[in-house]
């Protein structure tokens, strides 16, 4: 092809599983922001489905990269469920700044769904795990900041678990 006879990329592998990698990332960085975002999308997502479906049984190592291409793909619901995962992972793995990263990401996601009380009550239980992470990493300042927002919404909760860890990280910070 064009691309390997003037070395922008290369193909590493053999056939069937041919990979063909870019010489230098900034060629891969325009290429990818010349792609129309709508197109771009669709590429995430597919990518997120091969993934799940060519590594399902080991999908627990792809929690990240599925909640990154679903993300990227505008499917905030299954970026925020890879997302929550992804964070459990690390903190198992006492990967805490990791697990921060997709707590917040679940946070995000959650937040750009339409308003109602169960969505409510999902962010207000993701921003105080978020809490206790940040708690746990001596980021008073930006915990308080994290769980501010729903502190009543958490208190009113029927789940004992996230009164507790609301009154947690509220006690810490103070």
């Amino acid at each position: 092809s064009l691309s390997k006879d003037m070395e922008i990329i290369y193909e590493h592998g053999v056939f069937p599983e041919v990979l063909y990698i870019f010489k230098h990332a900034l060629t891969r960085d325009v290429l990818y922001k010349s792609i129309l975002s709508r197109k771009r999308k669709e590429i995430h997502h597919q990518v997120a489905r091969a993934i799940e479906d060519l590594w399902s049984d080991n999908i627990e190592s792809y929690y990240g990269v599925l909640a990154n291409h679903f993300i990227d793909g505008g499917d905030y619901e299954k970026g925020a469920g890879y997302a929550k995962l992804a964070s459990k992972n690390m903190q198992r793995s006492g990967s805490y700044n990791e697990a921060i990263h997709y707590a917040l990401m679940n946070v995000s996601c959650l937040e750009k769904f339409p308003k109602s009380e169960m969505i409510q009550l999902k962010i207000a239980q993701a921003r105080t795990i978020l809490g206790i992470l940040l708690i746990g990493m001596n980021h008073f300042k930006r915990a308080e900041e994290i769980v501010s927002p729903i502190a009543e919404i958490a208190l009113k909760s029927p789940d004992q678990k996230v009164k507790a860890l609301i009154l947690t990280v509220l006690g810490s910070c103070e």
